[in-house]
């Protein structure tokens, strides 16, 4: 087509160039009125289908204020109404906008949204010229009804019996709009048709005229037909454009979601979209034709429609909902808007229906107001105080429960009292401006204890819970709570018995220590003694049986503790090793006598010097191994210490005691730590035991951040199906005064161990490897002489789970070697040993005594001792302060037997009297005296200006007991009974 164009053009032109002096007058004449016409089409197509497009603005904000109104009957709070109103004000101001832009001419910015979140937005621009040839009167009426809605608008308040009367009001007003709107849409739409006819008119009678100048020259007339062919093109692309255009909008109406109907003046449908045959079931063909009565349900009354059609006949536009059925029968709804459309003179030609299914909207709507009165319903008598609070801390709403605990009659005594009144001069003993929730930015706080005041003042004690919620679009305080009143005081009254029965026992402890003191004393020296083995074995099941007995008295007394609530954490430095040792020790004679290994070991990369609560440590362990050795008949026990974690120097300690014994049923491991409960009802019988160890033990772990458990059976011993592993950890801090190097040799001698017991060898490798000592294991008694002296050991230890004549022979061929020291590890008490043997260890044994035998054998001893020679003396004056005759002889053998010279005191004034007089190193302190006890004793004696070292010697073992004589002014404790190796510590601490 262009090249056709284009040949005929170059034809045009040659014929043309001698004509073009003579017709370029007529040319230019003919080309100004082409132009003006295809100009003066263009613009009043584009300036109607603006006039179009403000005509639909206008409907839609006017959509938008009638929603708004309809929103008020929902509102309740007075910050949802205020926005409401500024919605409708800003909405009603741009119609006025329009209706100006309509009536006068002019140019409309309207910002769009794009999204939901408000961002992106665009400005579109509508630019509208007034034609003064077509007034709309309908501008002058409308104006008047935009006035009064402003006028209802501004009288909403929030009296919402009076803003349903004003909002049925706007109904008249709207719908009145709405019909005058869509009376201009339809005048405009004629409009645009009729502008657009008589602009093609007009172009089309300047193409016929220019025919004309066929008379000059046929070329000529060729020219002028090239030139109308090109503006026909114009037009024609135009009007493809328009065809297009209504395609779209045909495309629009066909596909939208609404129902679409159009019925002549009669009400008879000419046209419905695809929404409507799928909504109704009628087929286009089964519609046309027809009266919309085919949908009728009968549900509505006959009024109703009399009315709508009253207001349609009346050229109004109406508006309202449907319950309408389909063509099988099934019951909808529908939320129509019909309105009239009416020709170029004004008569309505056609009606057009717009309608949208609500049906799933009514039942949700429905079920909502069914679940919000529900809601509402169990919230009011729910058996629990319910509160709403505003940010303003004011009353919205309380439930019955809520009134009962406050102490009014019903709820709406309740209401009339509280609601929108402060929460911090009715019902709160808060302070105003210091709420936990919204003024300390805590989002909300569960379960905890309250006061809260009544309706007489009094305050009651409540269990509460707050938590910030939104409702209406506000963030409200919903308070839940429950009167506690009763249970604290049941509470009280139990903790007042506790402390009694605490106090009770607390003094049967003491008068139990004081016997007990007796008897253990008195072993203590007479193990100083030289005996037989027969009177050491006697003296050792006293001394156990002692340690037991004073072992029930601790657990009873610490459960008294536990059950007041009064046990308290001590800090003090403390060596790991020296407690576990000291642990160990008290089971010797147990493991000897049952013939059960007692292992033990620390992992190398556990700190041994710490600060914590060793006495309530070494409590622990022993009632962990106690337990152990109660249940074990033959194999071993096995403790084991490892470092689980370190962090700014605390750190987590795992304690593990293993035992080879009966194990533990599945079914009991959950209930082994609850208070007086074995594994089996006849354990108590057959193994004795209070069943307190356990709980005091974990009560004790867990108040050092740690926590307990227990397995069984043992996995080290799982085809049997025995034994049972105790574990519990504890969060220690390290003494970073010292370095937690227990020893530090810088020569050491090589040791051989013989020994077939595969626990035992693994713990002396990974004990003689913590203080760098060359340990080689040999699980046979075969060694020659020659190896010995090529492996340059100078110590053999041999364990005696070997065979005796095997041993025998093995230190009988070693006899020979020079400075070769050996050692026998014995479980039993030996009474005839080999000649050949340097020195026994009875097992268990502490192995930092054997560390300080290595340590002297390679004459490389670190400055702290670890062990004190049992023969060693300390010279010191001391003043023993003790009015029970026992005790004072016990205690005086105790302090003799260690060098020490004692003067004795019958009570506080004996000794203050003595004190006047002389001078002493160290004064053990009783607690309890006739005339003057230790307390005021003490507190007398500082008053005097006496700085010798009072160290309280009682058998009142409470934490509150040792903070009175710290208070008092005394500078150590010592707990009853009393052992030498205690006395011996304190006067070392002072021998300077």
């Amino acid at each position: 087509m262009n090249s056709e164009y284009k040949n005929i053009s170059k034809k045009i032109i040659l014929i043309l160039v001698f004509f073009i002096a003579s017709i370029g007058i007529i040319l230019l004449v003919n080309e100004f009125f082409g132009r003006r016409a295809q100009s003066n089409y263009t613009n009043v197509v584009i300036n109607q289908n603006e006039k179009s497009k403000l005509i639909n603005l206008f409907q839609k904000k006017l959509l938008i204020v009638e929603n708004e109104f309809q929103r008020y009957s929902t509102i309740r709070f007075d910050s949802q109404r205020k926005k409401n109103k500024e919605n409708i004000h800003n909405n009603l101001q741009k119609i006025k906008e329009i209706i100006n832009v309509i009536d006068k001419g002019g140019i409309l910015e309207n910002i769009v949204t794009v999204n939901s979140l408000n961002i992106d937005d665009v400005i579109e621009v509508y630019n509208f010229r007034k034609v003064y040839n077509f007034n709309l009167n309908e501008i002058s009426v409308i104006k008047p009804q935009l006035d009064k809605l402003e006028s209802i608008n501004n009288n909403i308040s929030s009296n919402d019996s009076a803003n349903i009367v004003l909002v049925k009001q706007t109904e008249a007003y709207l719908s009145r709009i709405t019909e005058i709107s869509n009376s201009l849409y339809a005048r405009i739409h004629i409009n645009i048709n009729n502008s657009r006819q008589n602009a093609y008119e007009k172009l089309v009678f300047y193409r016929n005229h220019n025919y004309f100048i066929v008379i000059f020259i046929i070329v000529l007339g060729s020219f002028f037909t090239y030139r109308v062919l090109k503006n026909i093109k114009g037009i024609t692309q135009e009007n493809i454009k328009q065809k297009e255009y209504n395609q779209k909008l045909s495309v629009v109406i066909e596909q939208s979601p609404y129902c679409t109907v159009i019925t002549d003046v009669n009400g008879t449908i000419e046209y419905v979209n695809d929404r409507f045959t799928q909504a109704t079931g009628y087929t286009q063909e089964e519609a046309i034709g027809q009266n919309p009565k085919i949908l009728k349900s009968g549900t509505l009354p006959e009024n109703f429609y009399k009315y709508m059609w009253g207001e349609l006949t009346a050229g109004r536009v109406w508006s309202g909902v449907f319950c309408n059925q389909t063509k099988h029968g099934k019951i909808y709804w529908e939320q129509a808007v019909i309105s009239p459309i009416v020709n170029s003179d004004g008569d309505v030609i056609n009606y057009v229906a717009v309608k949208e299914d609500i049906t799933e909207k009514r039942k949700l709507t429905s079920k909502l107001n069914d679940t919000k009165d529900a809601l509402e319903e169990v919230i009011t008598n729910l058996p629990v105080g319910i509160v709403i609070l505003n940010v303003k801390k004011e009353v919205l709403s309380i439930n019955i429960e809520g009134a009962r605990i406050l102490g009014y009659k019903n709820k709406e005594d309740a209401n009339k009292h509280l609601i929108n009144k402060s929460c911090h001069q009715n019902i709160t003993c808060t302070i105003e401006g210091n709420c936990p929730i919204f003024d300390l930015n805590q989002k909300s706080y569960s379960l905890e204890e309250r006061n809260m005041v009544t309706r007489e003042k009094k305050n009651i004690e409540v269990i509460k819970s707050a938590l910030p919620i939104k409702l209406h679009g506000e963030t409200v305080l919903l308070e839940a709570f429950m009167d506690i009143s009763v249970q604290k005081r049941a509470q009280k009254s139990e903790r007042d018995a506790n402390i009694a029965k605490s106090d009770f026992l607390a003094n049967m402890s003491h008068e139990l220590r004081t016997p007990l003191n007796g008897i253990i004393g008195s072993i203590e020296i007479l193990k100083g003694m030289k005996v037989n083995e027969n009177q050491e074995q006697v003296f050792s099941i006293i001394k156990t049986s002692s340690v037991n007995l004073l072992n029930i008295i601790n657990d009873i007394l610490d459960f008294s503790k536990i059950e007041a609530n009064k046990i308290e954490l001590e800090e003090t430095q403390f060596n790991l090793f020296n407690a576990l040792e000291e642990t160990v020790e008290q089971f010797s004679y147990k493991s000897r006598e049952s013939n059960i290994d007692l292992f033990y070991n620390i992992n190398e990369n556990v700190p041994i010097y710490l600060n914590g609560d060793v006495v309530k440590i070494k409590q622990i362990l022993i009632n962990m191994v106690g337990n152990a050795f109660k249940f074990t008949h033959r194999g071993e026990v096995v403790i084991n210490v490892e470092l689980n974690s370190e962090e700014n120097n605390i750190v987590d300690l795992n304690f593990v005691i293993e035992d080879s014994g009966i194990g533990i049923p599945k079914d009991k491991l959950q209930s082994i730590f609850e208070a007086f409960t074995q594994a089996d009802s006849s354990t108590t019988r057959e193994y004795g035991g209070t069943g307190l160890g356990t709980t005091i033990s974990k009560t004790f772990v867990e108040k050092m951040g740690g926590n307990i458990k227990v397995d069984s059976p043992n996995k080290r011993y799982v085809n049997d199906e025995k034994g049972s592993v105790f574990q519990f950890n504890l969060l220690v801090k390290v003494d970073t005064t010292k370095e937690n190097n227990y020893l530090n040799f810088t020569k050491s001698n090589k040791i051989a161990l013989f020994s077939n017991n595969v626990i035992q060898n693994n713990i002396y490798s990974s004990f003689f490897k913590r203080f760098n000592i060359q340990l080689d294991i040999y699980t046979k008694l075969s060694i020659s002489e020659k190896e010995i002296k090529e492996k340059a050991y100078s110590v053999i230890i041999v364990d005696n789970n070997n065979n005796e004549n095997d041993i025998s022979n093995l230190f009988d061929s070693l006899n020979s070697i020079d400075n070769l020291y050996k050692i026998l590890l014995s479980s039993k008490t030996l009474e005839n040993t080999n000649k050949h043997i340097d020195e026994i260890f009875y097992k268990p044994f502490r192995y930092s005594k054997l560390i300080a035998l290595v340590a002297k054998l390679s004459e490389t001893i670190n400055k702290e001792e670890i062990i004190k020679d049992n023969n060693e003396q300390i010279v010191l004056k001391v003043l023993l302060v003790e009015d029970n005759k026992i005790n004072q002889t016990i205690a005086t053998k105790l302090i003799s037997m260690i060098g020490s010279k004692v003067t004795v005191a019958d009570n506080g004034q004996i000794a203050v009297d003595i004190v006047k007089k002389e001078s002493f190193d160290v004064i053990f302190m009783d607690m309890q005296m006739p005339i003057l006890n230790g307390i005021e004793a003490t507190i007398m004696l500082r008053e005097m200006g006496v700085k010798t070292p009072i160290v309280a010697m009682t058998a009142n073992a409470t934490t509150t007991d040792k903070e009175k004589c710290f208070n008092a002014g005394m500078n150590g404790f010592l707990s009853k009974p009393i052992v030498k190796q205690d006395i011996f510590g304190i006067l070392e601490q002072y021998n300077s």
